[in-house]
């Protein structure tokens, strides 16, 4: 998971000017990194293979920088399914470019903010990123704004 834990940084041109998307709004207590991390460690312990552990991290900071470290640091990286709920055009767009590379046909993103027009970065940084990508997409029923993106 990646995540500033600061909330949300400055939007770009591409961003609707909002009070949800505001500098520093969903900005996360201190420790929470730290709560999550045990919270995932629980979820693992519940697990049939209750033993193993460290399957699940938590990148701190802009993902729009860490997950081109990540994905130097681990370049062998499979991506079956990423979830994407940043809403913003700069962070969504870079982060589309690095995970894309990473995919394989059959690899799902789910954006959570697609079609809402609270969000326009989001649709415009799929559209750019996906211009030559073959893929299919699907609204979801219960929340129309949330689409699935499966790669052909």
């Amino acid at each position: 998971g990646f995540d500033t834990f600061t909330g949300y940084p400055q939007g770009a041109t591409q961003d609707k000017d909002s009070e949800i998307f505001k500098c520093g709004n969903y900005q996360l207590d201190e420790n929470y990194d730290k709560f999550l991390e045990e919270l995932l460690l629980t979820h693992e312990k519940c697990n049939i293979l209750g033993n193993v552990h460290g399957n699940h991290q938590i990148i701190k900071g802009d993902v729009s920088s860490t997950i081109k470290d990540y994905f130097n640091n681990y370049p062998h990286e499979l991506v079956a399914l990423a979830y994407f709920d940043m809403g913003l055009y700069e962070p969504t767009k870079i982060a589309l470019q690095e995970i894309i590379k990473h995919c394989v046909p059959g690899s799902i993103i789910l954006l959570d903010q697609l079609t809402w027009k609270e969000a326009p970065g989001e649709a415009l940084a799929f559209k750019e990123v996906f211009k030559n990508i073959p893929y299919k997409i699907e609204s979801s029923k219960y929340t129309p704004m949330r689409n699935i993106i499966t790669l052909l």
